[in-house]
């Protein structure tokens, strides 16, 4: 029987911020005393992570992220992009490797009327970064300031990022 499970679910305290000069860093915020992750509106890509074990029960099926978020801005469109680095627990200097980047459109609310969802599909081994169950991983989320789509003018805040595995 087809269908989907929840893998893993992260809130903005559960993030790991870029702390080097390479990247620019999403930042905590908050919302109406409701942490969220911001993403700005630049011309710089934005970078966060969340970790995780990936459960026993995944049978390496399509793994799907879907966003929560909102904002304050004239249009709806946020591009983000998200990748997985699998790290097998016989790997102890957690080598850094990303599977291949996913781009798509988050499509948030605007003027704070509701909140809108994304969802990106990592549906290949090598979007998944050939990840098992029982693996360490870290997924990567970028706010990509130099995609021409992403027409959100003002910063993006994501409140949820859940993963989902969907199997036939």
């Amino acid at each position: 029987m087809a269908g989907f499970r929840t893998i893993a679910s992260w809130t903005p305290y559960d993030a790991v911020f870029a702390d080097n000069s390479t990247q620019d860093a999403a930042y905590l915020g908050f919302v109406n005393l409701r942490p969220a992750i911001v993403f700005p509106k630049a011309a710089l890509d934005y970078y966060v992570y969340f970790r995780g074990i990936m459960p026993q029960q995944y049978q390496g099926g399509s793994i799907r992220v879907k966003c929560f978020g909102a904002g304050n801005a004239a249009t709806n469109i946020a591009v983000i992009g998200a990748a997985i680095q699998r790290h097998p627990l016989n790997d102890p200097l957690l080598t850094l490797s990303y599977g291949t980047e996913v781009i798509d459109q988050l499509v948030l609310s605007v003027n704070w009327t509701c909140f809108g969802s994304g969802e990106i599909s990592l549906n290949t081994a090598a979007k998944r970064d050939s990840v098992e169950a029982g693996d360490m991983f870290t997924l990567q989320f970028r706010r990509d300031g130099n995609n021409g789509s992403d027409t959100f003018t003002g910063s993006a805040y994501v409140f949820t990022f859940n993963l989902y595995e969907y199997y036939s």
